[in-house]
């Protein structure tokens, strides 16, 4: 095989390593993107979409007291209204846990199927509180409505706790990942390294062993012999390649030089 040939083929595979190195990096980074992705968009914003249904219950219960405590049809009316436009708001938040939510749909489901029964509560606190039933509508809005609260509080809970979980499961895969990936890319690195050191050196010998010795030493003795300089001392014992070829170009050219002397 030639030198340049050698040459070549020790260049590609050294390149292939390195895109193989390259393309593998790019391969993980995408990976990570990707589940970086997914806990923005799947535990993330559903994490999020709870926390606002919590404060939006809140926040509808607050109006129902205000409802109650209310002491003319005017004021029922307006507290109801607050109410019922902040159940709408709450409603809505449901649309993100039908999209993105990664667990059974029925979790959400029935916290929905609860805020829904919740309006039957809310309708009749109202109206026990026109028809002049205060202390009734008082005591619903103690009773059945912190009831159905803490029913719909327990299936939120369940939301959080498992959009938490999934959470923490992308994030530890994603750390997991993050660690293999280092890992692999510092072995792959060190063998392309190893392999770099060894095509080297393979390939270094082989241009000794054509060369047979040094490539400067080679152009002092080129030089020497075309100034007509003869007078030179070379090695004899394990010479090859193109210092033996010197070597007996040399010699021939002193028998010859010794020829025409005589």
């Amino acid at each position: 095989m030639k030198l340049r040939t050698k040459l070549l083929l020790g260049i590609m595979a050294i390149i292939a390593i390195t895109a193989g190195l390259g393309i593998f990096s790019i391969n993980r980074l995408n990976f990570l993107a990707e589940l970086t992705a997914k806990l923005y968009r799947h535990p993330y914003a559903v994490s999020v979409a709870v926390t606002e249904i919590e404060r939006d219950i809140i926040a509808v219960h607050g109006a129902m007291k205000d409802v109650a405590l209310a002491r003319d049809n005017a004021g029922v009316d307006a507290a109801f209204k607050v109410a019922e436009k902040t159940n709408v708001q709450l409603l809505s938040h449901f649309d993100v846990l039908e999209e993105r939510f990664l667990g059974n749909p029925k979790m959400w489901q029935d916290a929905q199927k609860a805020i829904r029964d919740w309006d039957v509560i809310r309708e009749s606190i109202v109206e026990n509180m026109k028809a002049g039933n205060t202390e009734r509508a008082q005591s619903i809005t103690k009773n059945e409505g912190v009831e159905q609260m803490e029913t719909i509080g327990g299936y939120v809970q369940a939301l959080k706790d498992f959009a938490t979980n999934k959470g923490d499961e992308f994030s530890t895969s994603s750390q997991a990942q993050r660690n293999f990936t280092i890992t692999l890319t510092v072995f792959i690195l060190a063998a392309a390294v190893l392999v770099g050191l060894i095509i080297s050196f393979i390939l270094i010998n082989n241009i000794m062993k054509q060369l047979g010795t040094d490539p400067a030493e080679i152009g002092i003795i080129a030089d020497k012999i075309a100034a007509g300089n003869l007078d030179i001392d070379m090695r004899e014992d394990g010479v090859q390649g193109v210092y033996d070829s010197l070597n007996k170009m040399v010699k021939e050219l002193r028998a010859k030089a010794g020829v025409v002397e005589q």
